[in-house]
């Protein structure tokens, strides 16, 4: 028998769906067929993925039942195969303003949010007075110090740009890191 693909799976960002927005169609499941998910603030949440071979499929609560694993557990499984796709793939680009973009692999982007390290010790030499972070789509990751004026503007366009040109969006909002937690800038 072969190893579950849970073991396999990494974390993945995606808009929390407000109960009011009257564009998004929201499926009620059974709860052990609902998405294993956790809350990463009011604005984003993170499921866990796994290669299936022709797309991507969520990580179940009945796959947690299948494979003795808890939430905390997949939690942990979902953010260090994350951790594995950033040491492989990861670069860092240089806009003109100050900006920042972090490529990864064209799904990941976004879920690199969930990394403390990069934030907490890697990224650090590049802002003085903390980050502004944004994730317009699942692809495209951008930040820069948050108290640069030029920087924050040229981030607003590229966000504005990703909303005009790519897919898979997930919000327009600018976040800051506040005691290890992303929040609203």
């Amino acid at each position: 028998m072969s190893e579950s693909p849970i073991f396999s799976s990494i974390a993945y960002i995606k808009s929390l769906i407000k109960e009011e927005d009257p564009n998004e169609n929201v499926i009620e499941l059974p709860f052990n067929d609902s998405p294993v998910q956790f809350v990463l603030n009011d604005e984003l949440i993170f499921f866990f993925l796994y290669d299936n071979g022709t797309s991507f499929s969520y990580v179940q609560y009945r796959d947690l039942d299948e494979t003795g694993i808890t939430d905390i557990q997949l939690r942990t499984i979902g953010i260090d195969n994350l951790y594995s796709l950033a040491e492989e793939n990861l670069l860092l680009h240089t806009y003109d303003q100050g900006c920042y973009a972090l490529t990864l692999d064209g799904n990941f982007e976004a879920s690199l949010l969930l990394l403390d390290t990069l934030w907490d010790i890697s990224f650090l030499e590049y802002v003085s007075t903390g980050y502004a972070v944004a994730i317009p789509c699942r692809n495209v990751l951008i930040f820069c110090d948050m108290n640069s004026t030029e920087a924050l503007q040229e981030m607003r366009e590229l966000v504005e740009q990703a909303w005009r040109e790519r897919d898979h969006l997930l919000t327009k909002d600018i976040f800051t890191r506040n005691r290890g937690k992303w929040v609203l800038l």
